[in-house]
């Protein structure tokens, strides 16, 4: 996660690569939403991660990216 998290902060990048590192972290909601909280907070990027999930949510194209997004989006919902 510190890969991806270094790699979305670096330089700027097309939509489509973007949408594919978030992808990564709906993924890792959907398999334990608390650590993936917990672990957003602790690098202070939990509104600016999801201010770029609901920015993109639109362009996510195929049913993989929708189905993540909304699965990760409902895990959330029932973290502690």
């Amino acid at each position: 996660m510190n890969m991806v998290m270094n790699r979305l902060t670096s330089e700027p990048m097309q939509n489509y690569l973007k949408r594919h590192l978030l992808c990564v972290y709906l993924s890792a909601m959907v398999y334990n939403p608390n650590f993936t909280l917990e672990y957003l907070e602790s690098m202070q990027v939990t509104a600016k991660v999801f201010e770029s999930i609901f920015t993109l949510s639109n362009s996510f194209e195929n049913i993989y990216e929708r189905k993540i997004f909304i699965l990760g989006l409902s895990n959330v919902l029932n973290a502690d």
